[in-house]
């Protein structure tokens, strides 16, 4: 969320509006379910999309198997949770 805001020069309550209004394809909010506050994580691509700036080849930010392609390792067909936590920064002990 930092990042986007940085980068987007806009702050979080702007930052999520454009995630509810959809303009940034893939945001992830990979909070416990107890937890109050949103733990948003947002795929790069999108941050460059959004700023029509012009970004190396990779994925296609609109093809949900390509995001995730990209984000979590080729493993095979199951992906241990620790893996999805740590590619997404997100803690994997108890608060």
């Amino acid at each position: 969320m930092k990042t986007a805001m940085v980068v987007l020069n806009r702050d979080e309550h702007q930052v999520m509006r454009l995630i509810k209004q959809g303009a940034l394809a893939w945001a992830f909010d990979v909070r416990r379910a107890s937890s109050q506050r949103a733990a948003v994580r947002i795929f790069r691509p999108c941050l460059a999309e959004d700023l029509e700036a012009h970004e190396p080849p990779g994925p296609d930010p609109r093809d949900l198997e390509e995001v995730l392609h990209a984000i979590l390792p080729a493993e095979g067909p199951l992906v241990a949770a620790t893996l999805v936590a740590r590619a997404f920064a997100a803690r994997t002990s108890p608060t």
